[in-house]
């Protein structure tokens, strides 16, 4: 199992690391994770290792909470990027802080970053939410209610 263990790290690693600098595909997207998913499992029926099953166990999770945790990686959100403002300017007034924090638009760059993703689409002027974000939010809920946490907002 440490083989096994060993050369998906090393593969992962190399390819997290190429795919999140020089984005050729959507590596963090359900598509791709479903596709490793299934590759994964037929793989586990051919060799019919123990080891192996308990190696794509271990790999399908750690996958798993990369598409979780990338996003929030790769788009800052409101908090942090208030925190990276009051870090890089500590002396900065409140106003300054605010209209700065206003010019970012986060509620744009999510609806734009939502719409490429295929989450929601527009008509008329208003949006919809599709059936893979819908997919997503079931998933999250579950996962709130599961864990018992509550939203903050």
């Amino acid at each position: 199992m440490t083989k096994f263990f060993l050369i998906f790290f090393l593969i992962f690693t190399i390819l997290q690391f190429f795919l999140l600098r020089y984005p050729v595909i959507k590596i963090n997207s359900l598509k791709v994770f479903l596709s490793v998913f299934i590759v994964i499992f037929f793989t586990n029926i051919y060799l019919e290792n123990i080891d192996f099953l308990f190696f794509s166990i271990l790999a399908v999770y750690i996958y798993f909470c990369f598409i979780i945790t990338t996003p929030g990686i790769k788009n800052l959100g409101p908090s942090i990027y208030l925190i990276k403002l009051i870090s890089e300017n500590s002396k900065m007034k409140k106003d300054k802080i605010k209209k700065l924090f206003l010019k970012e638009k986060f509620v744009e760059k999510r609806l734009n970053e939502n719409l490429i993703n295929n989450f929601i689409y527009k008509k008329k002027s208003k949006f919809y939410l599709t059936n893979v974000g819908g997919f997503m939010v079931r998933i999250f809920n579950r996962i709130l209610k599961f864990f018992k946490l509550h939203a903050d907002i």
